[in-house]
């Protein structure tokens, strides 16, 4: 990526959050303790077996699918298939 040091500045990359995929309708979302430390966090019930899902984006700072898709491409590089955006 053709990021410069000032756009990255602290920017982590941790072994268990970056395995986490994205959901327009997440399950959990990402928080900080007290201490500092990162949190995953459930706002949503989640079933046994079913995948624990974050949002890349603020979803209400976009007007609708159309808006998150084209971000979620040029941003992120995939084409967000989550159940909200495949909802007709």
């Amino acid at each position: 990526f053709p990021f410069t040091r000032d756009a990255t500045i602290g920017w982590a990359v941790h072994g268990t959050v970056c395995m986490l995929n994205h959901s327009c309708d997440a399950n959990a979302a990402l928080t900080q303790s007290p201490l500092g430390e990162m949190e995953i966090r459930a706002i949503q019930p989640i079933s046994p077996g079913q995948e624990v899902t974050i949002s890349y984006i603020h979803v209400p700072d976009f007007k609708n699918k159309a808006e998150r898709r084209k971000h979620l491409l040029t941003q992120y590089r995939f084409l967000c298939r989550c159940e909200l955006c495949e909802k007709k």
